[in-house]
């Protein structure tokens, strides 16, 4: 179930965002962006998302690559909106995998 509600789960996370400070993006905000999405793709990476969440992982860091191409292209505002992107389904994975671990926890004391 969870799975199914990852697209809406990154739209809301992105709808969040005020159109109003976005206006200016620069490319501090855009540096600042893909920093934080590089560093929520490793602790998901840590925290158990690869093995539990790993099609929400592999989203988050195919969304990285992307944010990394257009920083290359000196694009700053589709760099931060990508990069918020894969900070998003990286949170998502570290949740799913944090749900899962508990689930299994609760599942197998219930033995």
């Amino acid at each position: 179930m969870l799975r199914k509600l990852t697209p809406w789960a990154v739209a809301a996370t992105l709808a969040l965002t005020s159109s109003a400070a976005l206006a200016d993006l620069g490319d501090n905000e855009a540096r600042t962006a893909l920093a934080e999405a590089r560093a929520k793709i490793e602790t998901a990476s840590q925290g158990g998302a690869a093995e539990r969440a790993n099609e929400i992982l592999q989203r988050a860091r195919a969304s990285f690559e992307i944010a990394e191409r257009e920083w290359d292209k000196d694009n700053e505002k589709r760099t931060y909106h990508v990069s918020k992107e894969a900070a998003a389904y990286a949170d998502l994975a570290l949740a799913t995998a944090e749900y899962e671990a508990v689930e299994a926890q609760l599942a197998a004391t219930a033995r």
